[in-house]
């Protein structure tokens, strides 16, 4: 081994470690002599400051007894100022320590004065007498050295006020020999006391034997110091006085005092730190070996060794071997756990690295999830649209998510195939996989995808298409290398079909827990987005265009027409506008609301066909078509285009229980710029042209001129004019009489409403009640007529006649009025036409009826609540279902007069009259026959068993005072049937 492979070896630093280990305790040693001189010298400085401590309290203490007995005796002062009181003198007797007593006055002649026996006397100095003058009431305080010249005395003094205001001062001596013992008692050996008094005489406290430090010295130090003392006694000051340590402790307040001085030999310190240098170097160095040679074997028997074995298995496991072992006995030490470690670690390391790779995987499928996610979520605000938004899904599932596939279907219709809608995947397998069977017995039913549909939750399957029963759909799925398939419930289409998401991968085991717990949160906010995409399109699409056919609305088609103005006007051609009506209103009236919404959509979709690339269709207000033609070559290419339009439209219809219904079209044209240069005019003008084509006799086709304005004119003003006929009293009622067929008597009368124009004369209900109904004045006018008849009812009662009826025409406005019944019951009780014999009966049509089956059934039970008969007028040209009758309070069938008219010399007419009364008698219903003009009409109706007949045979419609001067001149013979 070189030198550098060993000097980086475990067994160098196990050595290095040795040095290390006992190196502190060599160089602790080492220093601690170097320092020896130092720390004797520190403990030198802390006994001086231990023994100067002591000594401030013992002095203190004398201070304080002192200060205490003379302030007890001198409040026993005599008034005189020559006398002493004798308590000083028994303090001086009875307290060795106190030396001496006395009183001066403040010029300094004593006054008493007071001493120990066998003790010379000593008195107050001159500075202190002034100083305790100074200071009335305070205790003033000094070391003096004593006349004999020995050691000083501590002299306490305060001032003396007697009641003549003479001030004296009386002084307490006491010998500071106790202080000195104290202090040699806490004192080093060697150590020497000094004491220098305030007049800087320096004494010395004990006998200096051998000791370098002289008063001299002493006194040279105390004058040479440039550190003068702190405020406050007791601070210690150390001075190097030759070779001699000194401190000075201050007396009193600010030293004033006095000082004492304690000094230590230097020489003497240093002699006993010398002697200890040489042994403990020789300790140190057989210590070092000693330590050296137990920390290198103990470290080859519980490091070094142990550590090789530990370095093999670690060798053998980092190459691969995670059979080896270390070899080493069980144990609770380190290294042991260590061995035991790596023994567990070359057991488990690679199932760790297996989970790692596993946790880092599911780590980036959950961050790809997590971006499809943002995508699909950016997608949805960006508001793309559903069928773009469903592109955009299947794209980033594929691109971001990193899936092979991606398959979105939507179930059909039929409810029995998925079909696609859209699709991305990485391969050209997928492509013509339009649709998937849902049916469970065939093959592909039984797949996760068909099984999602059904039951509307999650399927995965991990192996696919393991024990699937496969068709072409699954096997093209399979040789596109897909192993793993999710399949996920998808919301709902706006018509309400399932959609479904199809995931594939490459991979076998592929979808986990994890992964399938986002993707539904995937779907659920494609979902959502998707249906808030949905609806904002509906809306918007609901905002332009017509409910019933899909069509672009009056709003939009005006747009349209705007900018197609903008492009001719520039371009200079011209541009035809089309109204087209197809006879909704009179398809509703005969046969209902629905088969008419029917035959429009049928009509709107023959349109839409045969449209041309410069030509657009739109609905308007009252189930109107309205046509654009841009780029118009002539009038006559127009009309000719108009004239096939037509043909289309007569052959376009549908059929309801066997019967056809057609349209009856009627266009009315406008051109720009002849007819206006703006959209609202130019369809106002149309829509004019179309009014007019109903009055005229030349064809369905008309274009617009200038008189059709004044004729549309007239109109609006024929309209303001109705709206006042109610108040200007110009509606009245004629009334044409219903007559019993079997006793030839009067049975009831129908109320017909007549207009008295101011300028028009007698207008019928054919010129103005069209006008009514689009201007919705039907209703206050129908609640005159009620109201009216009710009225007349109740006066022809009055004068008589009973068991009558007055029947009233209702129209297809007043029973859509959800207050009709409440309207109807207003008016009977303001006459009491409920409570009377002479009974309204309304006339209502099929179509009416059949509209809303439930809610006219609701309505004509309120009325025959109310006593009101129910008559269905115009029976046989609707629907003629007994289901309605059955369901329905009708009292009396209305056979039209197109078949009565005719029945005479049509045998197809007479059956069917005859069809209508054998319903009529086996229902038990009472039958009118309308429009009898002629004997032999009335006899052939007669013989078929109808009930009741009216017509020009019997009378015309006349005012009720004809009416009731013609027909109630005496009480008809009529029977107590309910009509």
């Amino acid at each position: 081994m070189t030198a550098t492979r060993w000097w980086g070896s475990l067994r160098a630093r196990v050595l290095a470690l040795a040095i290390l280990a006992t190196l502190p305790a060599v160089v602790a040693t080492a220093l601690n002599n170097i320092t020896l001189l130092d720390q004797a010298e520190q403990i030198a400085r802390v006994s001086l400051k231990k023994s100067l401590d002591h000594a401030k309290y013992v002095y203190d203490d004398i201070i304080l007894d002192a200060e205490t007995r003379l302030a007890k005796v001198t409040p026993g002062l005599p008034r005189g100022e020559t006398s002493c009181p004798p308590s000083l003198g028994v303090l001086v007797r009875d307290h060795a320590k106190y030396q001496s007593a006395g009183m001066v006055r403040e010029d300094g002649q004593i006054i008493c004065l007071f001493s120990t026996p066998g003790q010379p006397r000593t008195s107050i100095g001159h500075e202190q007498l002034l100083q305790a003058l100074q200071e009335p009431g305070q205790m003033v305080e000094s070391v003096s050295k004593r006349e004999d010249g020995v050691t000083p005395q501590l002299i306490v003094a305060k001032q003396i006020t007697s009641a003549s205001s003479v001030r004296h001062v009386a002084f307490l001596a006491a010998a500071l020999q106790p202080l000195s013992d104290f202090i040699a008692a806490s004192l080093l050996r060697n150590a020497r006391q000094f004491l220098i008094d305030t007049a800087g005489n320096v004494s010395s406290l004990g006998d200096l034997g051998h000791h370098s430090t002289s008063k001299e010295s002493v006194r040279r130090a105390l004058n040479d110091r440039t550190l003068q003392p702190s405020i406050g006694v007791g601070t210690l000051d150390l001075q190097p006085v030759g070779q001699d340590l000194v401190a000075w402790l201050p007396l009193g307040k600010l030293g004033e005092a006095g000082t004492i001085a304690l000094s230590i030999p230097r020489a003497k310190l240093y002699s006993d730190a010398e002697a200890t240098r040489t042994g403990s170097l020789a300790m140190i160095l057989v210590g070092l070996l000693l330590s050296m040679t137990g920390i290198w074997w103990l470290g080859y028997r519980l490091i070094l060794r142990p550590t090789q074995c530990v370095l093999r298995t670690t060798r053998a496991i980092a190459q691969g071997d995670f059979s080896a072992r270390t070899g080493l006995a069980p144990g609770t030490d380190e290294i042991t756990r260590i061995a035991i470690s790596l023994d567990q670690m070359a057991e488990h390391f690679q199932q760790t690295a297996t989970e790692r790779t596993d946790h880092l995987k599911s780590l980036e499928r959950s961050n790809r999830l997590h971006n499809v996610l943002a995508a699909i979520n950016a997608a949805i605000v960006r508001r793309i649209g559903v069928i773009p938004l469903l592109d955009e899904i299947c794209r980033v599932v594929c691109s971001t998510g990193g899936y092979r596939v991606a398959w979105i279907g939507e179930v059909d219709p039929s409810g029995k195939v998925v079909k696609e809608i859209s699709w991305t995947g990485s391969a050209s397998h997928f492509i013509g996989l339009t649709w998937l069977s849902l049916d469970g017995s065939q093959p592909g039913g039984d797949g996760p995808a068909a099984r999602a549909v059904r039951d509307g939750i999650p399927v995965v399957s991990n192996r696919y298409p393991e024990g699937l029963k496969t068709n072409a759909w699954q096997q093209q799925w399979e040789r596109g290398g897909i192993r793993s398939v999710a399949a996920f419930p998808m919301g709902f289409s706006v018509s309400g079909q399932r959609r479904i998401l199809v995931i594939g991968v490459d991979q076998e085991d592929y979808f986990e827990a994890e992964e399938i717990q986002i993707l539904e949160q995937l779907v659920q906010e494609a979902s959502f987005g998707l249906h808030l995409t949905a609806t904002e399109q509906t809306l918007d699409h609901a905002s332009t265009h017509d409910s019933v056919t899909g069509l672009a609305n009056s709003q939009l088609l005006e747009q349209r027409l705007s900018d197609d103005i903008g492009r001719a006007r520039l371009a200079k051609k011209q541009i035809l506008v089309a109204v087209i009506e197809v006879g909704f209103q009179n398809t509703v009236t005969q046969w209902g609301s629905r088969p008419a919404e029917e035959l429009f959509n049928c009509l709107a979709r023959a349109i839409q066909k045969g449209l041309g690339e410069t030509e657009f269709v739109g609905v308007l207000p009252g189930a109107r078509f309205a046509l654009i033609l841009c780029d118009a070559e002539s009038i006559d290419a127009a009309e000719r285009h108009m004239e096939a339009l037509v043909g289309i439209l007569l052959n376009t219809g549908i059929e309801i229980q066997g019967e056809s219904i057609m349209p009856s079209p009627r266009i009315g044209i406008s051109v720009f710029p002849g007819d206006g240069d703006d959209a609202p005019g130019l369809l106002d003008k149309a829509q004019a042209a179309l009014t007019e084509s109903h009055l005229g006799t030349a064809g369905p086709i008309r274009f617009f001129a200038p008189e059709i304005s004044l004729a549309l004119h007239e109109s609006r003003r024929l309209e303001q004019q109705l709206g006042h006929a109610i108040e200007a009293g110009e509606l009245e009622l004629h009334y044409q009489p219903i007559i019993d067929l079997a006793s030839s008597t009067l049975r009831g009368f129908e109320a017909l409403l007549r207009w008295k124009h101011p300028t028009r004369g007698l207008l019928l209900p054919p010129d103005f009640i069209p006008l009514a109904e689009t201007s919705g004045l039907i209703l206050p006018i129908g609640d005159w007529v009620i109201g009216e008849a009710a009225r007349q009812a109740a006066a022809w009662e009055d004068r008589g006649a009973t068991h009558l009826f007055i029947a009233l025409n209702v129209s297809a406005m007043q029973m859509r009025d959800p207050q009709f019944g409440e309207r109807v019951a207003a008016r009977l009780h303001g006459y009491g036409t409920h409570a009377r014999q002479v009974r309204l009966a309304m006339e209502i049509t099929e179509s009416q009826l059949i509209d809303d089956i439930d809610s006219s059934a609701a309505l004509l039970g309120r009325l025959k609540d109310l006593g009101v008969g129910i008559v269905i007028d115009d029976f046989g040209t609707g629907y003629s279902s007994l289901s309605y009758l059955h369901q329905l309070p009708v009292d009396v069938l209305k056979i039209d007069k197109s078949f009565t008219s005719n029945m005479d010399n049509n045998n197809k007419a007479r059956m069917i009259v005859e069809g209508i009364l054998a319903l009529a008698k086996s229902l038990e219903l009472d039958t009118v026959a309308e429009g009898i003009e002629r004997q032999a009409q009335s006899d052939a109706v007669t013989q078929m068993g109808c009930t009741y007949a009216q017509g020009f045979w019997f009378d015309r419609a006349l005012p009720a005072s004809e009416a009731a001067d013609k027909w109630l001149a005496k009480p008809p013979a009529g029977s107590d049937s309910s009509g």
